[in-house]
């Protein structure tokens, strides 16, 4: 999914798990993050919130520069003008997350070498297992579920 800055910076939240522990992140840890890999500068975990629930649609390019280096995408990615790059990243980082499953690792080692016809009945049966586990919905947006319903920002007192 490509859009807003919003749902691109939810996106991520949501499929990019820190490399340290395997964890999601949350506003405040890549608020953290993100004053690591940028010394001197400074970002609040109500500022992180603020651009996913996209009240903050106008970032500074030095925060924008900070969100892609403590993802590890190219600050491309949040380029509106960039769609088919936010799309590619996003592609590369639901397969790299996939791939971290066993169970997907041996499926696609088990399907490599089969004839395309053979693998296009395979993706099929996957396609229809999706359906019936209800995978094949899109994710809810979480963050734009608790902006709805009133969820208030996380408090903190540092400025961006």
């Amino acid at each position: 999914m490509v859009g807003t800055l919003a749902e691109k910076t939810e996106w991520l939240f949501q499929n990019v798990r820190d490399p340290a522990d395997g964890q999601l992140y949350s506003n405040a840890r890549i608020a953290a993050k993100i004053e690591e890999c940028m010394p001197g500068f400074t970002v609040t975990a109500t500022t992180i919130w603020n651009i996913r629930t996209g009240k903050s649609e106008n970032p500074s390019w030095r925060l924008i520069e900070g969100l892609a280096k403590a993802f590890g995408v190219s600050p491309l990615y949040f380029s509106e003008d960039d769609e088919s790059s936010a799309k590619q990243t996003q592609e590369e980082l639901a397969l790299l997350a996939a791939l971290r499953d066993s169970s997907v690792r041996q499926l696609a080692l088990r399907a490599h070498g089969m004839t395309s016809a053979s693998l296009e009945t395979v993706l099929e049966l996957v396609e229809r297992v999706r359906q019936l586990e209800g995978l094949d919905m899109n994710r809810r947006n979480q963050i734009s579920g608790d902006a709805q319903q009133g969820v208030q920002p996380p408090s903190d007192s540092k400025e961006e």
